[in-house]
């Protein structure tokens, strides 16, 4: 269920921020890549392409320790990533609390990789109406709109009647009061 003070986030919003986290992570990782990728250039067996874990290169592990430790610091300091930032979305937990450092762990390397399954896991955000993506239902997460409880605290919603003098109190001062005590007074 829904709390009045957090409007969960659509996919698009939430797709976006991704797209922007995965594009500051692919710059960090260039400091990593690149000169990879020019040590491998002039010695083929040099430790960058050296298979360690399946298939996997050293370069494709500290790569991927480079966006894992991205995701877990952002989220567990700030409940956002800088792509969430700038969206103003966060992540909580459903029922309001601050994340715990396992929860996010685990939203952020097991449970990004599940949702990353071909995508699917990122997809059934589609189908709800609360838009919980895979990692989001393992961890009891949302996504959610930062500053949507600023603007119920600085514009309450008023179910009858029309616009109050304490609705512009805080924006002109006296003018503001007297000019809704003056539309509250018109013709209906």
């Amino acid at each position: 269920m829904q709390s009045p003070k957090c409007a969960s986030a659509g996919f698009g919003t939430r797709w976006a921020a991704y797209v922007i986290d995965c594009l500051i992570v692919g710059i960090i990782s260039c400091f990593v890549t690149i000169p990879a990728a020019v040590e491998t250039l002039f010695s083929p067996s040099s430790i960058w392409n050296r298979q360690v874990l399946f298939d996997l290169t050293i370069c494709a592990i500290v790569v991927y320790a480079i966006r894992a430790v991205y995701f877990v610091i952002f989220t567990y300091a700030f409940g956002k990533t800088p792509g969430k930032m700038l969206l103003r979305i966060q992540v909580e937990t459903i029922d309001g609390q601050k994340l715990t450092f396992l929860n996010v762990l685990f939203r952020e390397t097991v449970g990004r990789f599940l949702s990353g399954i071909l995508y699917i896991g990122y997809l059934i955000a589609l189908a709800g109406k609360e838009h919980y993506a895979l990692h989001d239902m393992l961890c009891d997460t949302r996504v959610c709109y930062t500053d949507l409880a600023e603007v119920v605290r600085i514009r309450p919603v008023i179910l009858q009647g029309g616009p109050t003098p304490q609705m512009y109190a805080g924006q002109n001062g006296a003018q503001g009061g007297q000019k809704a005590e003056e539309a509250a007074s018109g013709p209906i």
